[in-house]
């Protein structure tokens, strides 16, 4: 566990991975490994309409004015939207059109429902020990989906399928969209390209802010510690795709909250800013980016809202024996 003394709320926002080892025996107070990141910001579309969900966390539209970052943070965007003079607003592609859509649960910042969950279109590679043409594999896997290939040659082990595009004709695209395609190497049989569905749901923000303070090299110094010591439970510190620590992401991908948060806005709403770019549209994968829907100053702001949420008021026990089922489940917790 990172040091609770000068993290008090690390304790709620890491998560731990734990070894292979038998040994299950280890002292209540000795500390664990918890520097595998937790936290991801994506965006999906949910059932309830927009005032609703402002109502459900409390708030309302007739309310005094927002902060610039809550505003923006629960702003109901559309195409073209009048917030973006520079670029095309929401889209073209999205999986919501705020960030509170689905980010509700507990409050505004809380996780989503099963409806906010994002799907991802993954590759499962041809097993082969033959030399593969890279630029013809990665072209049949444009053909599939252009957002699977990079630079020609790079190929994306997964992306999302955005659920919504501001062209109603996308339905019709995804509905035809091949699962499996042929590819055959120079000299071999025909191999199968087959794509799977997998889901990805939608956490939590409360505590982002104090994760993203905590100095990478508090993570990297308490993984190895742990490593030095017996126990059925150690960490590690995730590698981010810039090559520093990694805190946030599905698969600790990102290293900053800001990078985070602003790489949502691209893939998950379509707002292109300076340092993300909106996901390839499949239905028009030539056509060049945007200019940019948000400026610096807002995603300055958005960033710093979503740094400094309020924790999440904790329900009451409503009885005896309630109280003796939440009381040992907090000692557990605070355990591992």
């Amino acid at each position: 566990m990172l040091p609770t003394r000068l993290y008090p709320a690390a304790r709620a926002a890491t998560s731990v991975v734990p070894s292979r080892s038998p040994r299950r025996a280890w002292r209540r107070r000795r500390p664990v490994a918890g520097v595998v990141p937790w936290l991801s910001l994506t965006i999906a579309l949910a059932g309830a309409s927009h005032g609703e969900l402002m109502a459900q966390s409390g708030l309302s539209l007739l309310s005094t004015p927002l902060e610039p970052g809550q505003a923006l943070f629960l702003r109901h965007w559309s195409p073209r939207d009048e917030q973006s003079p520079n670029g095309d607003g929401l889209g073209p592609l999205f999986n919501a059109r705020s960030c509170v859509a689905c980010h509700n649960q507990g409050g505004v910042g809380g996780s989503g429902g099963l409806e906010s969950n994002v799907e991802l279109l993954c590759l499962d590679r041809p097993q082969n020990d033959m030399p593969i043409n890279r630029e013809k594999f990665a072209s049949e896997l444009g053909k599939m989906h252009p957002g699977f290939v990079a630079n020609r040659r790079t190929v994306l082990p997964s992306i999302t399928l955005h659920k919504h595009h501001v062209n109603p004709a996308y339905q019709d695209w995804k509905a035809l969209l091949p699962k499996i395609v042929d590819y055959a190497p120079p000299g071999q049989e025909a191999l199968m390209i087959t794509l799977r569905s997998a889901q990805r749901s939608t956490p939590a923000l409360f505590g982002a802010g104090v994760v993203d303070s905590i100095p990478p090299g508090v993570l990297q110094r308490t993984a190895r510690q742990q490593a030095a010591r017996r126990g059925p439970i150690k960490g590690r510190a995730a590698l981010a795709s810039d090559g520093g620590v990694g805190k946030f992401g599905w698969r600790g991908q990102t290293a900053t909250l800001k990078q985070f948060v602003l790489g949502a806005c691209a893939n998950e709403l379509g707002l292109q800013v300076r340092s993300a770019l909106q996901a390839v549209d499949p239905l028009h994968p030539l056509l060049p980016s945007s200019g940019f829907d948000m400026d610096d100053l807002q995603c300055d702001q958005l960033v710093k809202y979503v740094a400094e949420l309020p924790p999440p008021v904790a329900r009451q026990p409503l009885n005896g024996e309630q109280k003796r089922h939440w009381a040992h489940g907090e000692r557990l917790f605070r355990r591992v």
